[in-house]
């Protein structure tokens, strides 16, 4: 039997009588590099700020970005809105503000700011959270 894995169209002989266990191998392999791959791309465009105009060129840049979040429901809209492209200088560029993805159970070592990322909040940050853009 022929297998052919997609994401880099490795091919590979089987025989028959080892197709089973085969693979059950090659899917963990497959899963390990995929996984791995995702992780690395993930980790690469993942960044830390604590100012406003450094979180909305990270954006812009398709970053996840952790930063000091109050938790309001108020304060994420406004991040919402005045993280947003209305008037989009590139054709293509997405329009659509920032949103929070997750609190991460894992918080980044450093010290939380004494002020929320967004620049009009007075609010005290009450963690990090992680910030993106669907696309």
């Amino acid at each position: 039997v022929t297998c052919v894995i997609r994401y880099n169209r490795q091919k590979s002989v089987i025989p028959i009588d080892n197709l089973s266990a085969k693979c059950s191998e090659l899917l963990d392999e497959i899963h390990t590099n995929m996984y791995t791959n995702a992780k690395k791309i993930r980790d690469k465009h993942q960044k830390i700020t604590k100012h406003w105009s450094e979180f909305k060129e990270l954006l812009d840049q398709k970053c996840l970005i952790l930063a000091a979040f109050c938790g309001f429901s108020h304060c994420e809209d406004n991040i919402k809105k005045d993280s947003s492209n209305d008037e989009c200088n590139e054709a293509g560029a997405p329009a659509m503000g920032a949103k929070t993805l997750c609190i991460p159970f894992e918080q980044p070592s450093e010290q939380l700011p004494m002020q929320c990322i967004h620049p009009k909040c007075k609010e005290q940050p009450k963690f990090y959270a992680l910030f993106g853009r669907s696309y």
